[in-house]
């Protein structure tokens, strides 16, 4: 989330600076979780970022941890197919 938080600002910033457009490592997700998350707070929504460690055994992270990995393996089917299993 640092990329949110931190490194958008100092991003933005460094590209109002440059005469030449400069492109930064996921620059496009970046920007869209930046706008929902201003769509939020507009709208009065309040937002709050907690560093948990992973792996821990909190419950809360291994359920993110586990629909992360659904996500993650449904955005790779619809884009390439499900994957050969030899098994």
């Amino acid at each position: 989330m640092n990329s949110v938080t931190i490194s958008y600002k100092r991003n933005v910033i460094k590209s109002w600076k440059s005469v030449q457009p400069i492109s930064f490592p996921n620059w496009d997700l970046i920007e869209d979780t930046v706008k929902i998350l201003n769509e939020r707070r507009m709208k009065g929504g309040i937002t709050e970022f907690y560093w948990v460690k992973g792996h821990s055994g909190n419950a809360g992270n291994e359920a993110a941890d586990k629909l992360a990995g659904h996500g993650a393996r449904r955005a790779f089917e619809n884009r390439y197919g499900k994957p050969y299993n030899e098994e």
